[in-house]
């Protein structure tokens, strides 16, 4: 197998990606802050040496924790930021203003908010020049309408 030990090693590059995918606390905010994501994925496409498929794995599940947690201290940010502005430029008629806040799924809603559109056969027969027709592709199952079983003799059949 193909044992990376430039990975785990503590100067290696993509060191603190692999920390990210396995002890995720481990790592601080500078030690995110510094990783850079672009940097990390083109060593794990281009490695200078071979990665087997299952550490490549681990070390994409890194770079999302990662990017993952860059976006949150992004956001954390924004949002300090924008409350920041809100009391520079608060009125003197109102000096408690409601300020709100936003998540991330305030902006783009819960993953089951998402619904996709209703298909209906017409609109899957009638596919673009790069898809199959539904009939193209789907298996036609021959089911015998009649079964028949022997049990035990000839006179034990079912069906």
């Amino acid at each position: 197998m193909f044992y990376a030990d430039f990975v785990l090693s503590k100067k290696g590059p993509l060191s603190k990606v692999w920390l990210a995918a396995h002890w995720e606390k481990k790592l601080s905010k500078a030690q995110i802050y510094e990783t850079n994501v672009d940097e990390a994925v083109t060593e794990i496409m281009r490695p200078s040496q071979k990665l087997a498929l299952r550490t490549t794995g681990h070390l994409l599940l890194g770079i999302v924790r990662v990017y993952s947690r860059k976006t949150k201290y992004l956001l954390a940010d924004c949002n300090e930021a924008f409350l920041k502005i809100k009391l520079a430029f608060r009125s003197i008629n109102n000096p408690n203003p409601v300020l709100p806040t936003f998540t991330i799924q305030d902006i783009y809603g819960e993953f089951g908010d998402n619904i996709l559109p209703e298909f209906d056969d017409e609109d899957l027969n009638h596919a673009p020049i790069c898809q199959s027709r539904l009939d193209d592709i789907t298996l036609k199952e021959d089911v015998p309408q009649k079964f028949e079983y022997a049990i035990g003799g000839d006179d034990d059949t079912v069906g």
